[in-house]
């Protein structure tokens, strides 16, 4: 995926705190598992360290 391509990717997640439409889960999933992802979620809004 080209960076013009992840970029538009991105920008469709509807993400408005506290509800991320899925961006979380494609951003880890497009890491992969090289990646460590660090879940640091207060009341219902989700916050990730990657």
């Amino acid at each position: 995926m080209t960076i013009i391509k992840l970029f538009q990717k991105l920008l469709r997640f509807k993400s408005v705190t506290p509800n991320d439409d899925g961006a979380f889960e494609f951003i880890a999933e497009y890491l992969g598992e090289e990646w460590t992802c660090i879940n640091i979620d207060r009341d219902d809004t989700k916050n990730r360290l990657y």
